[in-house]
């Protein structure tokens, strides 16, 4: 039964063989893909990880924008966008920019990392079971990409009434959202359960 999986679409049951590194298995009835590997995918994913983490660092830490309208200038971080919307009124939209564009993205980076790295040396960090199904269950609700398009949609119509600046912060957040993606692009199920039973606890080590 060890080999034995169902597809997410169709619940069709498979017997799962070895697949190379650089294939994908899809499934015969539906065409779901139900692995993609990689080469060096683990390699690749900790590189991800740790690149977007240094950016969005850099995005929290520096302003994001600053825009002039008749002679009244204001700057503003990714941070203060939550309590900038939540003080004109917008309490829901101010929430669901911090679940979704901060906080779920945070959740995502800390826990790659604490699942990822100590693979890297064939070790598993306790918990990390656990850590890795909430991150399955987190990358769905992290709508980086979706952010990015508004605030560039919002950009376009402001700029025709005020003169805009984008910051270092902007670009850092292009940067950590290309990272993010490409990251869980090479986040495979199948994959990090094969890599988690594969490694030993660290308290196996003598």
């Amino acid at each position: 039964m060890d080999k034995i999986i169902a597809c997410h679409e169709c619940d069709l049951l498979l017997e799962l063989s070895e697949v190379k590194p650089g294939t994908k298995l899809l499934c015969p009835r539906c065409g779901y893909v139900i692995t993609r590997t990689g080469h060096q995918a683990l390699n690749r994913l900790i590189a991800f990880s740790l690149s977007a983490t240094l950016f969005f660092a850099y995005a929290c830490a520096f302003p994001f924008l600053s825009f002039n309208l008749q002679g009244r200038g204001q700057l503003i971080t990714l941070l203060q966008s939550v309590s900038e919307l939540y003080q004109q009124g917008h309490p829901v939209l101010s929430l669901m920019v911090a679940i979704f564009i901060i906080l779920a993205p945070l959740l995502l980076l800390v826990g790659l990392l604490y699942v990822l790295l100590p693979l890297k040396a064939g070790r598993r960090n306790p918990g990390s079971i656990v850590v890795s199904k909430l991150l399955l269950a987190i990358q769905p609700w992290s709508m980086v990409e979706v952010f990015l398009i508004g605030v560039l949609v919002s950009l376009i119509k402001i700029a025709t009434m005020a003169s805009l600046l984008l910051g270092p912060s902007f670009w850092a957040y292009v940067a950590f959202s290309i990272m993010l993606t490409a990251a869980l692009t090479y986040l495979d199920r199948l994959q990090l359960w094969h890599w988690l039973d594969s490694a030993k606890p660290w308290r196996t080590v003598q």
